[in-house]
């Protein structure tokens, strides 16, 4: 190899490790910030909602909310009680099973995921817009590729 070719190699070790220490550090970041949200009472409302509003007409058992949350029972039990003193759930006996308890939106509850679900799409909206079409395309493209790639390695 050439003073030239190692000049180059080295160079693109330079960046290519640079750019990979900018990578780390922006997903420590996002990541953060997920923290962040999560530990906010009003954000976890905001995403026990949501789940609420896609889950089936019989509702889900808490236990199933609190795995599809991530989060343990003792934390989606006080969350439960706070959303029902606000109204916006409603917990029901299954009927096939009434030992079984099941949460469902009340209609104060659809109204607010309603709410939850405009607010989310508004704050992407914006996001779109200050990347603008292109940046907002390649974004969306490779933060796919980038869960394919974590999908894939999942099992390693």
């Amino acid at each position: 190899m050439g003073l030239e070719e190692k000049s180059q190699q080295q160079t693109y070790n330079q960046i290519d490790h640079q750019t990979v220490e900018d990578l780390m550090q922006a997903f420590i970041r996002l990541k953060r910030k997920h923290i962040e949200a999560t530990n906010d009472k009003k954000t976890s409302e905001a995403r026990a909602l949501v789940l609420l509003s896609h889950a089936p007409e019989e509702g889900l058992q808490i236990i199933e909310l609190s795995k599809k949350m991530h989060v343990s029972s003792p934390f989606i039990t006080q969350l439960i009680n706070k959303m029902e003193e606000s109204g916006w759930i409603i917990r029901k006996n299954d009927p096939k099973d009434r030992r079984v308890v099941r949460v469902v939106l009340s209609e104060s509850g659809w109204e607010a995921a309603d709410a939850v679900k405009k607010q989310f799409h508004q704050r992407f909206t914006s996001l779109a817009e200050y990347l603008g079409p292109e940046d907002s395309r390649q974004l969306s493209k490779l933060l796919n590729k980038t869960f394919q790639f974590f999908n894939s390695k999942a099992g390693e």
